[in-house]
């Protein structure tokens, strides 16, 4: 689901949005914000994130203010998955993996059970999310966590932006 984050001023693009919008590929769109003085801060064939408003987009991709105003458009602080993460990390990693690194950075650990569960301190980057879980036909939901791009850092992890 693409997104704005007013907190961290990043708007997450799809590939859906990108194609729907300017019948185009991320890395385009991503040379193009960027040429117009917009920070692209990650671009793959699934996810581009821009620290940048939908408005500021349109204007840097079209030349002309919005239409109007984006209804798609989720504002809310972002977090994401490990899944997500991993993803966007250079080189990629599985969510284990990324799950690993939380734990020896002290954000996060298994409990008796098996469930990832925050540390105090990961309480700061994260927060439990409820998702859909193998039986959602059921009604099955499972707890996730999801991250601010900020542990991307705390983790001292690469993503790297596109060659403008």
């Amino acid at each position: 689901m693409s997104g704005y984050d007013p907190a961290t001023g990043v708007y997450e693009l799809t590939a859906t949005n990108a194609r729907e919008w300017f019948d185009d590929l991320f890395d385009r769109v991503a040379r193009t914000l960027a040429k117009q003085g917009l920070e692209v801060l990650f671009a793959s064939d699934s996810y581009l994130l821009v620290r940048a408003t939908p408005a500021a987009i349109w204007t840097a991709l079209t030349g002309k203010p919005g239409p109007r105003k984006d209804q798609n458009a989720l504002i809310a602080r972002r977090r994401y998955t490990a899944t997500y993460l991993g993803h966007i990390v250079k080189p990629p990693m599985s969510a284990q993996a990324f799950n690993k690194l939380l734990d020896a950075a002290g954000l996060l650990y298994h409990d008796d059970d098996g469930e990832w569960l925050l540390t105090p301190a990961g309480k700061r980057s994260a927060e439990y999310a409820l998702a859909a879980g193998k039986g959602f036909d059921r009604g099955e939901v499972v707890r996730t966590v999801h991250w601010d791009l900020g542990v991307l850092e705390i983790l001292g992890l690469h993503w790297p932006r596109p060659a403008a």
